[in-house]
């Protein structure tokens, strides 16, 4: 699925933000935490990824990257646009 900037993302089932992206901080979102699309960019030559900045509702300094491409489908997974 693609997102847009804007699109908030409720998280379905806990994740670690690693998962998301290695270069995050290491915690756990937790099941109903939301975040907003802040910034995406898409690369449908190579293999129809998708990078996106994430950034939480509840406390906006926490700001994670996520990619979700053919073969890592995470945000898809773990995540439901409100």
């Amino acid at each position: 699925m693609l997102y847009n900037i804007g699109d908030i993302l409720v998280c379905k089932n806990i994740v670690n933000t690693q998962c998301l992206e290695m270069t995050n901080p290491c915690f756990d979102v937790k099941s109903g935490d939301r975040y907003k699309v802040t910034d995406k960019d898409d690369f449908p030559d190579d293999h129809h990824c998708h990078w996106y900045e994430l950034t939480s509702e509840k406390d906006t300094s926490i700001v994670l990257n996520a990619w979700n491409d053919e073969d890592h489908m995470i945000i898809d997974d773990k995540f439901e646009k409100a």
